[in-house]
């Protein structure tokens, strides 16, 4: 397994992810965002990235099942357009 931190996700990721922050007044500072590649998990299968996102100053976070590009990111929109992180 890999571990890599926001800075090091594709451009196009980071700027979909400011892009759904700034809709709800918020910054990619904001968040803790970590991309884990290689991970394998029982109940998900074998997944070839899994990116980690939790609010800063909050508890919990979530886990997004990242297969290509920026499909994890549409969840998280709707994770965040429905105040899980606040």
């Amino acid at each position: 397994m890999t571990f890599k931190s926001y800075d090091e996700l594709e451009s196009s990721e980071k700027e979909y992810f400011a892009s759904v922050c700034a809709k709800c007044k918020l910054s990619p500072a904001d968040f803790h965002v970590t991309l884990e590649e290689g991970y394998q998990a029982e109940k998900i299968g074998n997944l070839l990235r899994v990116v980690h996102v939790a609010r800063l100053g909050r508890n919990g976070g979530k886990h997004y099942p990242a297969r290509t590009g920026t499909s994890w990111l549409i969840a998280f929109e709707q994770d965040l357009l429905g105040n899980l992180f606040d």
